[in-house]
């Protein structure tokens, strides 16, 4: 029987049932949820006979798909094997939604990408498997641009969320709200440096508390105080959860921030980050790179270019009612153009050929 399969590499290893991390569930699992048919999800599995296939159980795995969307293969022979495969029929789409091919240097997965220090997985086989694809689909503007400049049939079907995992954030009354940010340390350094142009002396001169969910303990050699560089009194933490527990533990302030330095890497970043506050129903204000100028364009959450306008923005929503009142409207903005029933359309088409 034909159908979809989503081999996707970004799932925990030995877990059972399978459990996805942030990037299988958005650009696997919840795709895969709008896909009419026999449709699979998870790991990459592989036989000559068989093309790709996806992994089901310790010792098991699920062949004979038509169509098979690949997601972190970047491995020596992988592009050989994507010949193999579609020398058997299958027809071969790889998902990209991040800059793999250019992480800059202070990126902790940068080694593990450069052809000089990583023999066997590298960007230059990711790109190989970019040109042996019959599609490709991408997750922002940027990544569209970039890789229609290489080839054909590369298409754009942005992040969405599922409202119905979602947990809605209750908003304090106060002119004191937690400010809040979600994500690790260790993984946007730069980005949280960012803020101690503004952020120290703006909890400091509104009293305020700044929660930080997704602390990844060790793996990081400072707290998002120190790196933003405020007193880390002000600050309240919790560990990063498992995506089962992700978004009813993660989102638990008043006002969210994304902090993003105007680079290549992040201007390839998508909205998610945002669009999880929003449907969260917590407002917040983000950095003016172009998904978020986008976002913003269409009626969800604030930008900002300055430390001046991150002030304004954030001064603003210091007020209960405004906040309750762009929160409200973020969520509607999001029930209209953003979850993944939205977006199922656009699946649907590029799987169908």
């Amino acid at each position: 029987m034909p159908g979809v399969a989503f081999a996707n590499m970004s799932f925990i290893p030995d877990t059972w049932p399978l459990e996805p991390d942030g990037v299988a569930y958005y650009r696997s699992v919840l795709p895969a949820s709008v896909v009419e048919g026999r449709v699979n999800v998870g790991p990459p599995a592989w036989t000559g006979a068989d093309g790709f296939g996806v992994v089901t159980g310790p010792n098991t795995a699920s062949f004979f798909y038509d169509t098979v969307v690949l997601k972190g293969l970047h491995s020596r022979g992988i592009p050989h094997q994507m010949k193999l495969a579609q020398d058997l029929g299958q027809r071969l789409i790889v998902d990209v939604d991040d800059l793999y091919d250019d992480l800059p240097d202070w990126h902790p997965a940068a080694p593990t990408w450069d052809p000089s220090k990583a023999k066997v997985t590298n960007k230059e086989y990711f790109i190989q498997t970019i040109m042996q694809a019959d599609a490709v689909t991408v997750s922002t503007e940027f990544l569209f641009e970039r890789y229609s400049n290489m080839r054909d049939n590369v298409f754009l079907i942005r992040n969405a969320v599922n409202l119905d995992v979602m947990h809605q954030t209750e908003l304090s009354n106060t002119s004191k709200p937690v400010v809040g940010w979600v994500g690790q340390v260790g993984k946007r350094p730069l980005d949280i440096e960012s803020l101690r142009w503004w952020l120290p002396e703006f909890l400091d001169n509104h009293d305020l508390t700044f929660h930080h969910s997704g602390d990844d303990g060790a793996i990081s050699s400072r707290s998002f105080a120190e790196a933003a560089g405020f007193d880390s009194k002000r600050a309240t933490t919790l560990p990063g959860h498992a995506i089962e527990f992700y978004f009813k533990k993660s989102f638990c302030f008043d006002i969210g921030i994304v902090p993003l330095v105007d680079e290549p890497f992040n201007r390839a970043k998508s909205f998610l980050k945002g669009l999880e506050y929003a449907a969260s129903g917590i407002p917040f204000v983000a950095q003016a790179l172009p998904e978020y100028e986008y976002l913003a364009d269409r009626g969800i959450g604030r930008i900002a270019h300055t430390p001046e306008d991150w002030i304004e923005q954030m001064t603003a929503l210091l007020n209960p009612k405004v906040r309750k009142a762009e929160a409200a409207a973020n969520l509607a903005a999001v029930k209209r153009d953003h979850t993944i029933t939205a977006r199922a359309d656009e699946w649907r088409a590029i799987l169908q050929g």
